[in-house]
């Protein structure tokens, strides 16, 4: 991001965006004010796929967003992950919406639940399946090659398709 040859920071940009990497928004940020006109777009398209936000455009946007998202997850973020426990699984669609409106934290919510995906009952199984389809974060891919084995055949077709979601 910080190459002298433009192409080469548009293309890095470019990249974070298609692997959603929430750790490079400051970076990607700070290339708004690039002076090349490929880079910024390659920046904002990347901030754009991390955030799920596509309604900000200016460098003062976007940092209020990421400190917003980093207030939240030092403030309630972690209530959340707790809440995704086998042994209650009363609150995990809950809890996954509030943590899905947040993927400053999708790596942290994709480690969550497949430690203990095989714990949760089948409910809670699918709800997360499809909920980690929805982040987007790869992390996720081996709790749910795990469940591609499990006897239920709802299951499995939710894992195989969250996988194919995940790894196209």
């Amino acid at each position: 991001l910080a190459r002298e040859d433009a192409r080469l920071r548009a293309a890095a940009a470019q990249a974070l965006g298609k692997i959603r990497d929430p750790l490079a928004a400051q970076e990607l940020i700070a290339l708004l004010a690039d002076g090349d006109g490929a880079t910024r777009r390659a920046a904002q398209w990347a901030l754009r796929e991390t955030s799920g936000e596509t309604r900000f455009t200016t460098a003062d946007e976007w940092h209020r967003w990421l400190e917003a998202e980093r207030a939240w997850w030092r403030e309630e973020g972690q209530d959340w992950l707790a809440v995704l426990d086998p042994a209650d699984p009363t609150r995990i669609a809950e809890a996954m919406r509030a943590l899905l409106a947040h993927p400053f934290g999708r790596d942290q919510i994709a480690d969550a639940p497949p430690g203990a995906l095989a714990a949760f009952d089948p409910a809670a199984q699918l709800v997360a399946c499809d909920a980690l389809a929805r982040l987007g974060s790869r992390r996720a891919v081996p709790a749910l090659i795990e469940l591609l084995f499990e006897p239920g055949e709802e299951l499995r077709t939710a894992a195989w398709t969250a996988l194919c979601t995940l790894t196209g």
